[in-house]
């Protein structure tokens, strides 16, 4: 049965890649909010799997999202849903026009099941997408 879930989107174009901190800012401005419990988490400068938590007074998401873009890393933060402990890794690759969510954070699943409820998520993902006028290519859902 499933213990996690990840959902992969795939764009026919590079939007989602020339302005990263706008769409991290439109995630954010939307019911997914970057700070949770007053600390923010985000993968770290210089490795792509590295994740960090720190206190939002103290952290330079311009500095740290433009460090990463230079130098083609993956820019990874951790989202909460409003209101919930439902939470969401954002993955933004920045070489192949690729966005992907985990979604190991208190998963919502389907009732009486370990499945993940991929509607919930997607029901609550489009619309920021469709905002920043992001075509999408493909969506692959994976339950593992």
């Amino acid at each position: 049965m499933s213990l996690s879930g990840s959902i992969t989107i795939n764009t026919s174009s590079n939007k989602i890649f020339q302005n990263i901190y706008n769409v991290l800012k439109c995630f954010n401005n939307s019911s997914w909010k970057y700070i949770y419990n007053e600390t923010i988490t985000y993968i770290d400068i210089g490795n792509d799997f590295n994740w960090k938590s720190e206190n939002y007074n103290s952290f330079l998401n311009d500095d740290i999202i433009s460090a990463k873009t230079k130098n083609k890393e993956i820019v990874g933060i951790l989202f909460y849903f409003a209101e919930t402990d439902i939470g969401i890794d954002v993955l933004i690759y920045p070489t192949n026009n690729k966005i992907s969510f985990g979604l190991d954070r208190n998963r919502k699943t389907i009732d009486y099941s370990l499945i993940t409820d991929y509607s919930w998520y997607l029901k609550r993902i489009k619309p920021v997408l469709d905002e920043l006028n992001i075509v999408i290519h493909s969506i692959e859902c994976l339950d593992g």
